[in-house]
């Protein structure tokens, strides 16, 4: 796929009020840098497809991207998670992420939930909250 879909979901969640309000621009790809501040988000391309033609590609693609919300309470992950969702999903997701024409988002399976240490050797904790999006797109 031409497209960088992560970033330009990166350019979509930086630019809705909601979701910058609570993270600004703590939102990273594939893995959270040692000692971000949180809440934080990470996404991943999972998987991918280009949709082919008789003639070739049709310039269609479908991408499957994690994201995780991290937070320092389960709630405030949830209530992340929930403001990821619904800034993706807005109008099914129709519209331009930074220069990708996305037709859609549609939101795959459950969330899941975790937790996992701070690495300081204390019982603090950092939650995370995940979900699966497929996004149609002008690959």
């Amino acid at each position: 796929m031409v497209a960088d879909i992560g970033a330009a979901t990166r350019t979509k969640l930086v630019g809705t009020a909601a979701v910058a309000a609570i993270l600004g621009t703590r939102i990273y790809p594939d893995h959270l840098p040692q000692s971000t501040t949180l809440p934080a988000a990470v996404y991943y391309g999972i998987s991918g497809t280009d949709e082919p033609q008789l003639s070739g590609l049709a310039g269609f693609a479908t991408e499957r991207i994690q994201i995780d919300a991290y937070a320092s309470t389960r709630s405030a992950a949830n209530a992340l998670a929930l403001a990821i969702r619904d800034a993706l999903t807005s109008s099914w997701g129709r519209g331009t992420w930074g220069t990708v024409g996305v037709s859609g988002c549609v939101p795959e399976g459950g969330e899941r939930y975790d937790t996992q240490g701070l690495g300081d050797g204390s019982d603090e904790r950092q939650y995370i909250t995940s979900r699966d999006f497929f996004i149609h797109f002008t690959g």
